[in-house]
């Protein structure tokens, strides 16, 4: 029981992750058509992708072996 939890709390930090990772997507795009450097964003973005990387993992981990008490 205490995994599925683990899996939702999971799933929805993979949502709000996504979620914060849009804006400096969007920076990256407008910063890009204005001709300027978006290496700052692009920064941003790679820590999110790879945090989010990590928690599908965990996630799908947790799916194939729960743990039961």
């Amino acid at each position: 029981m205490l995994w599925m939890v683990l899996v939702i709390v999971l799933f929805l930090a993979i949502a709000a992750l996504g979620g914060i990772q849009t804006k400096p997507l969007k920076r990256i795009v407008s910063q890009i058509q204005a001709g300027q450097s978006a290496t700052a964003e692009i920064g941003k973005v790679r820590m999110f992708s790879f945090i989010l990387l990590v928690l599908y993992i965990v996630t799908l981990y947790l799916m194939v072996n729960p743990f039961y008490k």
